[in-house]
């Protein structure tokens, strides 16, 4: 899939196809706080939990089965001058709250302001996802650093929760 990112709306394509028309499946996504060239400590890309097993609906999978999470345990982004790998280290349930909300500043008039990425954040992802406490949740032997870049899938799970996985950079090769 492309993954897009509207720099001025947020979730611009969770209703909207490649084309910009509206309507549905809607595209896969990045946080529009990210960087596009996936720089950042953490960054975030979203995709519908789609009931045709399209998009993001095998992190359900991933999250209940150990033998699909065994087959599938690598994610990928390719770009123009690169391809990356990523480990999965995480699958849980989380809230609907930001992963990133202690990012954001209010301004005293209930408005969040973004303050920019922090070396952290990573290890505060990890922090949170335990914290949590998800029954069926996976993760690693080994805990994120501040060393680490990590890429996040989003998706809807049931009520105000969320399913996400992280996956850890193993390495980017570029062309």
């Amino acid at each position: 899939y492309p993954v897009l990112r509207n720099e001025w709306e947020r979730d611009y394509y969770l209703k909207r196809n490649l084309d910009g028309s509206n309507g549905y499946p809607g595209c896969i996504f990045m946080e529009n706080i990210n960087k596009p060239d996936f720089s950042d400590p953490v960054t975030i890309l979203y995709g519908h939990n789609m009931k045709n097993k399209t998009m993001f609906a095998q992190l359900h999978s991933f999250r209940n089965d150990a033998g699909f999470r065994e087959a599938h345990r690598y994610i990928y982004t390719y770009r123009p001058d690169s391809v990356s790998m990523y480990e999965i280290v995480i699958c849980s349930a989380y809230t609907d709250a930001h992963l990133l909300l202690r990012d954001f500043e209010d301004d005293g008039s209930g408005t969040y302001r973004y303050m920019g990425s922090r070396s952290d954040d990573q290890t505060a992802v990890w922090n949170d996802l335990k914290d949590y406490q998800d029954a069926r949740a996976y993760f690693s032997d080994e805990p994120l650093t501040e060393d680490d870049k990590c890429v996040v899938l989003s998706t809807c799970g049931s009520g105000r929760q969320r399913v996400v996985a992280v996956g850890k950079l193993l390495f980017t090769h570029w062309y």
